[in-house]
Formats: structure tokens, C-alpha cells, sequence
């Protein structure tokens, strides 16, 4: 007679097994399963989220960092001039994006502090050529046209819309996505 019952832990490395299957194939997993989910699952299924997902959940907190509607938070709406977000707004929102999608950011990432005091990057009030491809190279899918014609310091608030955030969490969990191949 063939037993079927298989234990907790079979069960759990099968669905790991599964979900890393998933997550190699970008299957979309529905928001609301990551939220209802077991730590271990929540982080499996946080890699395999699509855009749509990960800008909705980056509304919410927005819209709860800075305290505003959440219909406010529009892919297109820029964090600081539109939305009204601070330096400390922004490490609040990092701390969140960190906890809900299972990442690490970097102070100097969000903030990007290093770039303007830097002589190499900004020169005679000016974004240098070498200061335009470092922001380029830390932010591969933020639209910089703008700033890259203006080549004003102050501009570089305007590059930060909460599409270029959710585009930015995106890069980190594919980051993480394939950390996790390489070690399997």
C-alpha cells in the first residue's frame, strides 16, 4: 500500500523547489498571496512580482510615508516637487521598500549625497559628463533627460517620480532574484 502523506518539511522544500522553478520562469504571483504568506514564501514571492505590483505596493507607501491619497501617488508624480517628499521622507520610504520587498538600499542611493559635493561629478555649478554617466550607471532605468540637458544639481529632485522607484525596486529584487540562482 502506497503512503502519501508527506511531512511539514518535504512539503516546504517542495514548494521552495517549485517556487524557485517559478520565480526562473518571471510567473506573476497575485499581491494579495505575498501578504498572506509565511515569511520564507512572502520572499519567494516577492521575486517573482511584476511591475503593476510592485508600483502599487510603492503607492501605498508613498502615499503612507507622506501622508497623502493614495490616487496622489501616480507613477508620474515626482517625489519632491509634486508630492512635497523630504530627505528624511525618503528614509522613512527605504526603510519600507527594504521590509515589504525583502532588499537593501543604500543611503546613498535614494539620496545620492555623494554625487553633488563631488568635483568630479559637479563642476562650476554643472553636472560634469563623468557626474551624467555615474547617475546613469546607479540609476539604469530612470528617465535622466532632463537633467541631462539641464545639467543643473538642482534638477536631480525631478528625476525622482515613484515610477522611477518602482523601476528602482524592480532592478533590486531582480538584483536579489539572480544572487539567488547564483547560490543554488
Amino acid at each position: 500500500m502506497h503512503n502519501s502523506w508527506t511531512s511539514p518539511t518535504s512539503r516546504w522544500q517542495n514548494a521552495l523547489v517549485n517556487s524557485v522553478r517559478l520565480a526562473e520562469r518571471s510567473i506573476v504571483v497575485p499581491a494579495h498571496s505575498v501578504l498572506n504568506a509565511s515569511k520564507a514564501e512572502r520572499e519567494l514571492k516577492i521575486m517573482v512580482m511584476c511591475y503593476d505590483e510592485i508600483l502599487g505596493k510603492i503607492q501605498e507607501i508613498v502615499s503612507e510615508a507622506l501622508g497623502i491619497d493614495p490616487e496622489e501617488a501616480t507613477a508620474d508624480a515626482r517625489l519632491t516637487e509634486d508630492l512635497g517628499a523630504e530627505s528624511l521622507d525618503y528614509l522613512d520610504m527605504a526603510f519600507h521598500l527594504e521590509k515589504a520587498f525583502g532588499i537593501t538600499i543604500d543611503s546613498n542611493e535614494l539620496l545620492l549625497t555623494n554625487i553633488l559635493p563631488n568635483v568630479q561629478f559637479v563642476r562650476e555649478g554643472r553636472i560634469t559628463d563623468a557626474g551624467m554617466d555615474e547617475l546613469h550607471r546607479r540609476l539604469p532605468d530612470v528617465n535622466l533627460n532632463v537633467l541631462d540637458q539641464s545639467r543643473d544639481p538642482s534638477d536631480m529632485v525631478g528625476v525622482f517620480t515613484v515610477d522611477a522607484l518602482a523601476r528602482f525596486v524592480q532592478a533590486k529584487v531582480e538584483q536579489n532574484r539572480g544572487q539567488l540562482r547564483d547560490t543554488a
